[in-house]
């Protein structure tokens, strides 16, 4: 004989993630008992969760941490959901809602903000939607490192999108028809656009080509117009009134402009001049250069140089000559150089910044002294500098570094102990401190001028701060986390919610999280529970009742 039992979902408020569409049991008569007990217990497990209870503004926990913990407030409208913490988190708050699935993917939505964040596999795929708070302005993007990016802004006066798959595809537009189209290498199209990727440029320029057949470029990499055909076999371009031609691109090329011829046998030898203003040879490029440019005064400019072995620069108020290894010698109005057996030794006489300073082997060893300055390097074992603005000491490089400078609003110092601590602090004018100490791999404090506060533990990455981290990564590691306001608002986590505190100037509130075990306190009114519900006990300032199979007998 088979009984059939049948839970309808309606039961179920929407806040439940878990919804039950239907559930049926079947079972022997001889398991009658057991099988109703356990029936009874899940019943009354889902009616704790639902919410089930005579004050509608009442609480709703379900505390089976850190399998299950859900905890829906009406009061101020929250809902907060663990899953096998801390693999699964959600977070439903007035302004934000978060749910992540750790490291995996997260989901994100600040509504103070206006802005809505996905990771995926963080940081290799990220999405994000930005608005202002008028929603005038919209901004969206996402992007897969390192081939993919896309991103869309639109506002009411201008409109833009591009979209980038490296090294191969490069698209964008920018509104009244301009845009571009880049299939790399094959196919070119741009109309006045502005492609920063991958040419960096903020001059609009417009082409065509299909390569290596032809291709036409107006105001692109600082020419005024190129052309090419059957590159490299033939091309031509415009730069400040001068035309080029090249044959097999860069061998052999000519160029003229007004007063101005130019030709190039590439390596071998090249020559440009325009009239009696600048003349510029090249020779077995890339050791010999040679260029004389005259200018207002009567001395001209000129340098020559066979790299590395000798040079000579004349400037007008500028001289170097050098013989590597053996001698060098530069000077300026601001600054006198000498070198003998470089890089063995070289003097330097800072004229502007009045200090003196002498070089062994290259940066090995450096001395510095002066009116304001002392510094002294012995590579890598000690470093020291010191200037009215600044400061900085550093043992064995990358091991210990300190550095102090002032500026007008405030004053930062900075000590790094590799790998094992970060110490920032910036000091105002009005006294007031932002600073960061972390000591790896168990302690990051963080305080800002605001007098927010913030202690966690463990910390386990050589970084700062990064939200990316934070909303992904940092949940699978974080055993302890304080944060402190400025208004004396008090908040403690231990391994999640295995011991949670708030303490606000209208609520003390405390709760232990364990499988078997929950107790809560909140502004005088306690509870304890055994397996979520199965058994416990109430206490209010109204009275006391027990806790059976999930139901409260208040």
């Amino acid at each position: 004989m088979a009984f059939s039992f049948f839970i309808p979902t309606t039961v179920l408020p929407s806040w439940l993630v878990l919804s039950l569409r239907s559930a049926q049991l079947r079972f022997n008569c001889r398991n009658v008992p057991s099988v109703c007990l356990c029936l009874v217990a899940f019943l009354g497990l889902i009616r704790t969760a639902c919410g089930a209870s005579d004050d509608p503004a009442r609480e709703h926990v379900l505390p089976l941490f850190p399998l299950i913990h859900a905890q829906a407030d009406p009061t101020n409208d929250t809902l907060e959901v663990d899953l096998c913490w801390p693999l699964i988190s959600y977070q439903s708050q007035p302004r934000r809602t978060y749910f992540g699935l750790h490291p995996l993917f997260s989901y994100e939505a600040d509504r103070n903000q206006q802005r809505k964040t996905f990771d995926f596999l963080w940081p290799f795929c990220h999405y994000q939607h930005l608005r202002d708070s008028d929603r005038s302005r919209e901004t969206r993007q996402a992007t897969v490192l390192p081939l993919f990016n896309w991103r869309r802004f639109q506002s009411p006066e201008f409109k833009s999108r591009t979209l980038t798959l490296l090294p191969l595809l490069f698209t964008g537009s920018q509104g009244s028809g301009q845009g571009y189209f880049i299939l790399f290498p094959f196919f070119w199209h741009a109309k006045q656009a502005r492609i920063t990727i991958p040419f960096g440029t903020q001059e609009r320029s417009s082409f065509f080509a299909v390569f290596p057949f032809y291709g036409r470029f107006e105001n692109f990499l600082q020419r005024e117009r190129m052309r090419f055909y059957l590159w490299p076999l033939l091309t031509t371009s415009r730069r400040k009134e001068f035309d080029s031609v090249n044959i097999c691109w860069p061998f052999l090329g000519m160029s003229r402009g007004p007063q101005a011829i130019g030709w190039r046998a590439w390596p071998i030898f090249a020559y440009g001049k325009r009239g009696e203003e600048s003349l510029r040879i090249s020779y077995l490029w890339p050791l010999g250069h040679y260029k004389r440019m005259k200018r207002e005064s009567e001395k001209p400019d000129k340098y020559h140089l066979f790299l590395p072995f000798f040079g000579t620069l004349r400037q007008e108020d500028r001289t170097l000559d050098f013989v590597f290894p053996f001698y060098a010698r530069a000077t300026s109005p601001s600054r006198r150089t000498h070198a003998y057996l470089w890089p063995i030794f070289s003097s330097t006489e800072d004229l502007e910044r009045r200090y003196k300073q002498i070089n062994l082997f290259w940066f090995l060893f450096k001395y510095r002294w002066g009116e304001d300055v002392r510094s002294l390097r012995l590579f890598p074992l000690f470093s020291t500098m010191s200037t009215p603005e600044q400061k900085q000491t550093s043992f064995l490089w990358l091991l210990y570094n300190y550095k102090f400078s002032q500026t007008r609003h405030y004053s930062s110092e900075r000590r790094y102990l590799f790998p094992l601590l970060i110490h920032k602090t910036k000091t105002w004018s009005d006294g007031r401190k932002d600073s960061r100490l972390i000591i790896l791999p168990f302690f990051n404090y963080w305080s800002t001028k605001e007098g927010k506060r913030t202690v966690s533990s463990l910390w386990p990455l050589w970084y700062v701060s990064s939200s990316g981290m934070e909303r992904n990564w940092e949940p699978l590691w974080r055993i302890y986390e304080r944060r402190c306001d400025a208004d004396g608002s008090k908040e403690i986590r231990i391994l999640g919610r295995v011991y949670h505190s708030v303490e606000t100037p209208r609520e003390h509130f405390k709760e232990i999280n364990l499988l078997l075990f929950n107790h809560r306190s909140r502004n005088g009114d306690t509870s304890w529970s055994v397996l979520g519900g199965l058994l416990g006990w109430t206490k209010t300032k109204s009275g006391s009742a027990p806790i059976l199979f999930y139901h409260s007998f208040q």
